[in-house]
């Protein structure tokens, strides 16, 4: 490997410019296969393909030369016409790119990654070969991986800190990387590009400094009414002299000429200095105030350049999408296409590289659940090819993006029939069909009567609601049964900086995003009354229920003063909830700046913010917070209210706990009961089985390879019993090939959880979720 290779800044560089060529050239190969005989689109295939070997052979990058070698003269032969791109070849060229970024060295550390690409190298020569393909079709398909989409270039498309990987899904997404700034389209040659890379880390500190600099604005500009009162006082004290010189005038007849004519020179002389110092003061401050209203437009232009550097067009996950459906479509024998628009929207770098999980798994549902096979369709009058919409637009400081399809829809009834059966309302309570609905989203919730390798369980949409609303935003689904079903995210354009409404309870200062606030209220203590469970008010009509803030973060109650209640109204159309504050301090634009590693996520809470006093505040999530609130229901608060009056808990869960490592068995222990588990242990399958059949468990918890039976023989065992057949099984390994994970489908296992990514809370939340 060429030295080059061991220096950061050329590696980096080397790994933006390859994740581009890839990105290109996946894309191509999609439109490429529905429209072969676009000699133009051919032409530039290949020369990214031999640009790319080149780079990676100066690079020292041996198997992605040689690998992008094969797919360059594969695609050569299809400009010849010696062979034709049909599916089978268009699985293989993709499955290459997947292994080229795979090899591709880490943004961080510099690591590459060794992978046997001998199989691979071996079908693309047959691929190339107008006669192995067809007669050796079943060979290559028995060898070829699972082909997975490749993401925008840096862009994860799962979520490791959010979601384990639930059974069953389609193949495993692409590995979480950092993302670099994303550049144009390349022009037709280097020269004509118009665009330069630069390091998210710069834009970054850049972003920071806008910040301290906009602190320093507030504050001077806190200064200006600070010098404005001390002008009003100055003005005050030349009146007063002259009030004095006056009286000092009567006095001259009642006292002696002398002593008043020093009195009356020193009392004119000290109105002289009054007089020029109110002027030096006016003239300071009218130099003052123009240099800070000058210096507020100058940094409200750095502030909307800064952010637009940011900001990233949604194509560069848009693009993503289409292999998604390709693979997710015939992965489930569906006919599918995906149609998109409004690609150009941009987004904030930080909300764009997080948005496109919740994106991707949306349209897995949709091609999964909502899309019916062919010939359902066509029984249905429909034609065979289902169609999904992909749609973005902004709208004032928010970005819309719709996923629609022409699918079965969702049926109320069902989801009714389910919700009974899982507990989650009461026969008597009238729910609308809004409301049904939105139960799609609440953890471990499915009416899927069978499982597939796209979509699993049901596990997955209430994660892709939490993710959406730790970025301030928030999704809601429409559905008419027969016709399709349209999910709508609403996202703010940016994270950085925001306009908020301060906030005071008691000592404590709060941030709400101005964006979330509905009005401002003062209520009397008598219009508070109960409703249902929860303190409320009635607004023109609606029924507004009420927080204490202060109170439902855990600091104490809010004071009330002269028998009102201040209450801020935040939320949206379908939900509003009023938050009791103490006093209203202002609107205020803040820059918002992450928690940081060490407090990691909070709930309800965005970020803090510095003001002019140098004081940290903390910026609320009111979307996380309006949510809480809604999903708390009233039969939910009577458990938690009977338990709290010292009513024994039958709720209460046991795991088992499977493990032949002593460390990592105690480490999972530890994690379960502190979140409210009870925790018995095994040390392999077999003394599972045995403390199985004596205390049969709530969820099961297994590694897979253990001595005298491992987790699949385990699995099995317990989808075989009558008495344990419907116990919860997740699997925590480190085993992450696919062969292990079809396994784990095949023996009934729930869920997989990556010991590499372990992360405690994806434990606690998966099994939140199936025992639930």
């Amino acid at each position: 490997m060429d030295n080059w290779s061991a220096d950061k800044e050329f590696l980096q560089t080397f790994r933006a410019e390859a994740e581009e060529r890839l990105r290109n050239l996946a894309e191509g190969l999609l439109i490429l296969e529905n429209a072969p005989g676009d000699e133009e689109l051919l032409k530039k295939l290949f020369r990214e393909a031999h640009t790319l070997k080149g780079a990676a052979g100066m690079m020292g990058f041996d198997t992605v030369r040689d690998l992008s070698h094969r797919v360059e003269d594969l695609l050569s032969s299809v400009q010849k016409g010696q062979i034709t791109l049909n599916k089978k070849r268009a699985d293989i060229l993709l499955e290459t790119l997947d292994r080229i970024e795979e090899l591709l060295p880490d943004s961080d550390t510099c690591q590459v990654s060794e992978i046997d690409v001998s199989g691979l190298m071996e079908r693309l020569a047959l691929a190339n070969d107008s006669h192995g393909i067809d007669s050796s079709s079943e060979e290559m398909e028995a060898g070829r991986k699972t082909v997975r989409p490749i993401a925008a270039p840096g862009i994860s498309s799962e979520a490791p800190s959010s979601e384990p990987e639930t059974f069953p899904q389609l193949a495993a997404a692409t590995s979480n990387k950092n993302i670099s700034t994303a550049v144009e389209a390349e022009a037709s040659t280097r020269g004509a590009d118009p665009t330069i890379r630069v390091n998210i880390e710069k834009l970054d500190k850049l972003l920071d400094l806008m910040g301290e600099i906009l602190v320093n604005q507030i504050d001077s500009e806190g200064q200006v009414h600070e010098l404005s009162d001390l002008q009003q006082s100055a003005r005050e004290l030349r009146n007063v002299f002259s009030s004095l010189a006056t009286q000092v005038e009567d006095l001259k007849h009642n006292s002696g000429a002398d002593q008043i004519a020093s009195f009356s020179e020193k009392l004119i002389q000290a109105e002289h200095r009054a007089e020029a110092i109110s002027g030096s003061i006016d003239e300071a401050a009218s130099h003052f105030k123009e240099n800070t209203a000058s210096r507020r437009l100058a940094l409200d232009e750095l502030q909307d350049r800064t952010l637009q550097v940011r900001m990233l067009p949604l194509t560069n996950i848009f693009n993503i999408f289409p292999r998604v459906v390709r693979d997710a479509s015939g992965a489930s024998g569906k006919i599918v296409r995906l149609q998109t628009s409004g690609e150009d929207t941009e987004l904030d770098k930080r909300i764009l590289e997080q948005i496109s999980d919740p994106l991707m798994h949306i349209i897995r549902n949709c091609v999964d659940h909502g899309i019916e096979a062919p010939s359902a369709r066509v029984a249905a009058g429909k034609p065979e090819q289902g169609t999904i919409w992909l749609d973005a637009y902004q709208r004032g400081d928010r970005v819309e993006i719709e996923i629609k399809d022409d699918g079965a829809g969702i049926d109320p009834d069902k989801i009714r029939k389910t919700a009974l059966e899982k507990g989650l309302f009461e026969v008597n309570d009238e729910l609308s069909d809004e409301d049904l609905i939105d139960l799609i989203f609440r953890p471990g919730f499915s009416t899927a009567e069978t499982i597939t390798e796209i979509s699993g369980r049901g596990v997955g949409l209430d994660v892709v609601k939490s993710n959406i609303e730790k970025l301030e935003g928030f999704v809601s689904v429409e559905s008419d049964p027969g016709v399709g079903t349209r999910f709508t995210v609403s996202l703010p354009v940016t994270l950085a900086v925001i306009k908020g409404l301060l906030v005071e309870s008691s000592d404590s200062s709060f941030v709400i995003p101005l964006s979330s606030v509905k009005e401002m209220v003062a209520v009397p203590e008598k219009d508070i009354r109960t409703l249902g469970s929860r303190r409320g008010f009635i607004m023109r009509d609606a029924a507004i229920p009420i927080i204490d803030l202060l109170e439902y973060l855990g600091g104490g109650e809010t004071e009330r003063a002269g028998g009102r209640s201040q209450v801020v109204v935040v939320g949206s159309d379908k939900f509003m909830l009023g938050l009791e504050v103490g006093r209203l301090l202002g609107e205020q634009e803040v820059v918002i700046k992450p928690l940081g590693v060490f407090l990691g996520s909070l709930p309800y809470i965005a970020g803090l913010t510095i003001l002019g006093s140098g004081e940290a505040v903390v910026v609320l999530n009111i979307i996380q917070l309006a949510r809480k609130v809604k999903e708390g229901t009233p039969w939910q608060h009577k458990v938690e209210h009977e338990h709290q009056a010292g009513i024994p808990d039958t709720r209460r869960k046991t795991v088992l706990v499977v493990e032949d490592s002593l460390v990592v068995r105690e480490l999972q222990r530890n994690i379960l009961e502190t979140a409210g588990y009870d925790v018995d242990t095994a040390v392999d399958g077999a003394d599972a089985l045995t403390q199985l059949s004596q205390k049969p468990a709530d969820c099961v918890v297994t590694d897979i390879e253990m001595p005298r039976m491992d987790g699949f023989d385990l699995t099995s065992a317990i989808r075989k019993a009558e008495d344990l057949r419907d116990t919860p099984v997740i699997m925590v390994t480190s085993c992450s090939n696919e062969s292990d994970k079809k396994r784990g489908i095949e023996v009934g296992a729930d869920a997989y959880v990556i010991k590499g990514s372990f992360d405690q809370e994806i434990l606690l939340n998966t099994i939140e979720r199936l025992v639930a």
